[in-house]
């Protein structure tokens, strides 16, 4: 199997429009791709992706990962803010634990940083909410920020359920946990809150028909990498353009309109 070069991932990135100086949220199944030139482990299979992004969005880039903990939701697992590894893959975890990265405080969806607004997305202060204002996902809208999929396509999207939230779909609510919840090593007695959506009520997903409106509209941009490809699109189109389809369709994201509606009881 031929290996994936520097040069290739590069290309790729250029011909989706990542460039210097963005701050870019990266979704990614590296298995997808196939193997790395002249990597030995996988840290060099890591570090050979974290640093082709970094090289391409420069010094004054970002890149932002989501470290979701979905065992906290599911499971009733405490969550430690600085210990608590990523459940999103190897590639979040990696750029999770490196020096000077920065973790957002929510312990379901959290994301983490590297770069040089870090702070700005994941540091100012506790965000109580997983999605809406105020939030990580409303920073990368505010900041012109691209969704960067690598292996996956943009299916894979968690920044979807941010314009869920903020248009007020009708299959989803919020919701608080009082699981415990450490920061440097204490128990926060912060409240925490996220979207759901509603489980007993039959939702199906279907972001496929978002997908081809993106690449319909010329926005969203795909290139092939190795055996896969990698996306890209901009946060403000993906909410702008959801926003605009939610009002025609408030389950537009979904294949139908779900039998069960618990959100009439």
């Amino acid at each position: 199997m031929r290996a994936i070069t520097k040069k290739e991932i590069q290309i790729a990135l250029d011909d989706v429009g990542i460039s210097s100086g963005q701050i870019i949220m990266v979704h990614s199944d590296l298995t997808r791709i196939g193997w790395v030139a002249n990597a030995n482990s996988r840290v060099d299979i890591l570090e050979f992706y974290f640093k082709s992004i970094m090289d391409q969005i420069g010094p004054e880039g970002t890149v932002v990962v989501l470290t979701c903990t979905e065992s906290f939701a599911r499971d009733g697992v405490a969550f430690h803010h600085e210990e608590s590894p990523s459940e999103q893959g190897v590639l979040s975890e990696f750029i999770r634990t490196k020096d000077n990265s920065v973790r957002s405080m929510h312990p379901l969806f959290s994301v983490a940083a590297h770069g040089v607004k870090s702070e700005l997305i994941c540091g100012t202060g506790i965000c109580n909410t997983g999605f809406g204002y105020g939030s990580p996902f409303h920073k990368l809208y505010e900041n012109d920020a691209k969704i960067l999929c690598i292996g996956v396509d943009l299916l894979s999207m968690t920044f979807i359920h941010h314009v869920e939230q903020m248009y007020g779909v009708p299959y989803g609510y919020t919701k608080e946990w009082d699981n415990q919840v450490y920061s440097s090593g204490k128990i926060s007695n912060e409240r925490f809150f996220a979207f759901v959506r509603y489980l007993d009520a039959g939702i199906d997903y279907n972001f496929s028909k978002m997908q081809n409106l993106l690449l319909k509209r010329g926005v969203a941009k795909t290139s092939a990498l190795g055996l896969g490809a990698v996306w890209a699109v901009s946060a403000k189109d993906v909410f702008d353009i959801g926003i605009e389809q939610l009002k025609k369709d408030p389950f537009f994201f979904l294949n139908q309109t779900p039998k069960t509606q618990p959100w009439k009881k």
